[in-house]
């Protein structure tokens, strides 16, 4: 309602009629019914479960353990990393310096892995700009790789297109 309903007789008409009829404002729609949501191009491969009356237990470390590794092997990440894996124990020759403590010899072949690994997930070989990687130079040499005191500093890919921003 637009004002609250009038106790008592309505106010008599006007003496003299109105030069044009007035508009008489049109009903106002019923309330529609919420939207549903859009359906699903198929059935879902695994339904889910109906509730159960007992709380949701977490999985056990090696429950876990598991289906990371399930994901991964999926994904094929087992492979890709097998492939730097084997490029860094088979045909890399670079070594850390002799300087540097076994802690930071340590930090910079993770980080040379690392960077193997994003090559090859990424397939590297294909990339616009690959110079230098999985040379057996220092990382600090690779292109768009930036160092601070030797280990990576920052990673700028934007010479391999806008997607590689990091």
């Amino acid at each position: 309602p637009t004002s609250a309903p009038v106790v008592g007789p309505s106010p008599p008409p006007t003496p003299v009629p109105t030069p044009r009829p007035t508009a008489t404002p049109p009903p106002t729609p019923p309330p529609t019914p919420p939207p549903t949501p859009a359906p699903t191009p198929g059935p879902t491969k695994n339904p889910t479960l109906s509730p159960t009356s007992s709380p949701t237990i977490s999985p056990t470390p090696d429950q876990r353990t598991g289906t990371i590794r399930q994901i991964l092997d999926d994904a094929g990440i087992a492979a890709i990393q097998a492939d730097a894996f084997g490029w860094i124990t088979t045909v890399d020759t670079w070594q850390p310096p002799e300087a540097f403590p076994s802690s930071k010899k340590t930090a910079v072949m993770l980080e040379r892995y690392v960077l193997a690994v994003l090559y090859y997930a990424t397939d590297g070989q294909n990339w616009v700009d690959s110079s230098q990687w999985l040379s057996s130079d220092s990382v600090c040499g690779w292109s768009g790789i930036s160092c601070n005191v030797g280990q990576v500093g920052g990673i700028n890919f934007s010479n391999n297109g806008p997607w590689w921003s990091l």
